[in-house]
């Protein structure tokens, strides 16, 4: 029997998104309620930012259900549903869902039943969810023995004792869209504060609040990639100590799909063991992304595209 526990990072991240968010709106309106003198609108600010808050938890909690599975059933919840009433099983792919405020597609697998009903293992969502699935596989498509192997992790200082040649698919920080926008960011708070620091503590406020937050959110944003005959690596332009390394070997498939918040595209990449990560690469042109897919399928990783490379 396996029990499902939930990704603890990414709630955490959840619940400081919004807070985060909250919180800004919050400083903003109660500026606009102290100095228009109309409190009523700041307290009818907060409350409605509060119900905000937890809307999403709520949708949150709604979309990570404790899952159960045994060599019988499998529950989501309190909703138990015997494996013989699976119609489809289908391990990997875009499924639709909501995390906190934000609806849209991300990598998981879908469930359907014979009565019609569609239920959805969303990756992000769960500590492990290749167990799940690799069980759900031995059960329903493979008829085999249970064999769950985690893939290990590789650590990049591995790598420094060889010469391991890379190609990279990467693009500009400059000349991209979100780069751009980026260090346009910056220059103007940078603008706004030497123009008059003195003044206008909303300035100093947005300068020293405000910068560290959006270099975090366009660092998220900001991947690019690294082919070898072997290895996989990903690094990020802004976050320069960040890297990620598979070996092709442990890749099941590589997914180019949309972002569920209509950011970036992102690469998400499935490891033999069904378990996934998303990274977004804002700075690559689709001439980068068509590069990637041929290099891709060239040294035999499945691609599945579901953005536009036209």
């Amino acid at each position: 029997m396996i029990h499902s526990k939930r990704n603890t990072s990414t709630f955490i991240l959840s619940v400081f998104g919004m807070v985060v968010f909250c919180g800004l709106l919050l400083v903003i309106s109660y500026n606009i309620a102290i100095e228009d003198k109309h409190l009523i609108w700041g307290i009818l600010i907060t409350l409605g930012l509060l119900c905000f808050c937890f809307i999403g938890l709520y949708k949150y909690f709604l979309f990570s259900v404790p899952i159960v599975l045994d060599s019988h059933q499998i529950a989501f919840g309190k909703r138990k549903y015997p494996l013989s009433e699976i119609q489809h099983l289908k391990l990997t792919g875009s499924q639709s869902h909501a995390s906190g405020w934000i609806q849209g597609q991300t990598e998981g697998a879908e469930i359907a039943f014979k009565n019609g009903e569609k239920r959805f293992i969303i990756d992000r969502m769960y500590k492990e969810p290749g167990e799940l699935k690799t069980f759900l596989e031995a059960l329903l498509i493979t008829n085999q023995a249970i064999n769950y192997q985690k893939v290990k992790p590789i650590n990049h200082t591995e790598l420094k004792d060889h010469f391991i040649v890379f190609d990279y698919f990467k693009g500009s920080t400059l000349f991209s869209f979100r780069g751009l926008s980026f260090w346009g960011i910056m220059l103007a708070f940078i603008f706004m504060f030497y123009a008059n620091p003195m003044r206008h503590t909303d300035t100093v406020f947005v300068l020293f609040g405000l910068t560290p937050i959006l270099y975090l959110i366009y660092g998220w944003m900001m991947h690019y990639f690294g082919l070898s005959d072997e290895y996989l690596i990903i690094k990020n332009h802004l976050f320069f100590w960040q890297k990620k390394v598979f070996r092709l070997n442990d890749v099941r498939e590589i997914a180019f799909t949309y972002s569920h918040d209509k950011g970036p595209y992102n690469c998400t990449i499935i490891t033999k063991d069904l378990n996934s990560r998303s990274f977004r690469a804002g700075s690559l042109s689709k001439k980068n992304w068509q590069a990637f897919k041929a290099q891709l399928e060239a040294q035999g990783i499945p691609v599945r595209v579901e953005i536009n490379l036209n």
